[in-house]
């Protein structure tokens, strides 16, 4: 399989923004989503994982949070509403950096006081040693090429006995087949050595303590299930027809997926890790 950069998923994120919000959410709220209940909404499951990360993640009004990979800004400031901590969004894509500082400056003094977006690559955080309490990331690592320093650079920039809560996406299978690779891992630009277990090893030997790990391989299934359902009901009702021939390629692609989920050659975790 070809390797990625970083230029080649900045400039994804940077084009195709509007897609995503045309039928995911219209506020830029892009990850997958947790199903507590399978009967509920898609946008709901994005709710009900937000909630889940947070009751994990130990952030009080005491705690300096990084977002990283913090797209347009959505967690950010949900972070922030729910528990008065400070916020530090940091995305490799210009555009949703900007489409972030815009939502910031219309809010009032208090969080923009409170809450700061760069531009920036996570295998080069421009902050110093011990600089957070938390870091917070939601379906962003599995796009960092290199995610070895990556994760050396949480490490780095989290105090001792910071908490790291994140997903990311998983490879069940050593051997995958080619309509993985090419529907799955090509489609997002990206590869992975980790399963669940040798995933968490790697964080055990970067310093960090597992507190919490979890395989959410179905509630990924049935995000794109639901997507796949919500493209098809944009095209059904004529909403959004400029982005109809995306619709049709990501639709296939998605019912795809959660058979590719099914045989075991994509999956995805939550950990909550604490720095040692």
């Amino acid at each position: 399989m070809k390797k990625f950069t970083e230029k080649q998923t900045r400039n994804f994120y940077n084009s195709d923004d509007m897609i995503y919000r045309s039928f995911w959410d219209k506020k830029g709220n892009c990850h997958w989503g947790y199903f507590p209940r399978k009967n509920i909404s898609f946008l709901q499951s994005m709710t009900e994982l937000n909630k889940k990360m947070l009751k994990l993640s130990n952030i009080t009004e005491k705690s300096n949070v990084l977002d990283l990979g913090c797209g347009n800004g959505v967690n950010s400031f949900f972070i922030n509403q729910k528990t008065d901590a400070a916020v530090t969004g940091i995305d490799l894509s210009d555009t949703r950096i900007e489409n972030a500082k815009k939502v910031l400056s219309e809010k009032n003094r208090k969080v923009k006081n409170q809450i700061q977006f760069l531009q920036g690559s996570a295998t080069k955080l421009p902050f110093r040693n011990k600089t957070f309490s938390n870091v917070w990331s939601q379906a962003a690592i599995y796009h960092i090429h290199d995610k070895e320093k990556a994760l050396k650079e949480v490490a780095r920039v989290l105090k001792k006995d910071g908490i790291f809560i994140f997903d990311d996406l998983i490879k069940p299978n050593k051997n995958i087949s080619n309509e993985a690779k090419k529907l799955v891992y090509e489609r997002l630009l990206f590869d992975t050595d980790f399963n669940f277990v040798s995933y968490q090893q790697e964080l055990n030997n970067l310093g960090f303590r597992i507190l919490y790990a979890e395989d959410m391989s179905e509630h990924l299934g049935l995000t794109y299930l639901k997507l796949a359902d919500m493209a098809e009901e944009k095209i059904k009702n004529g909403e959004n027809r400029e982005f109809h021939i995306a619709y049709k390629k990501l639709i296939y692609a998605y019912r795809k997926t959660w058979k590719i989920i099914k045989q075991g050659d994509i999956g995805w975790a939550l950990f909550v890790c604490k720095k040692l």
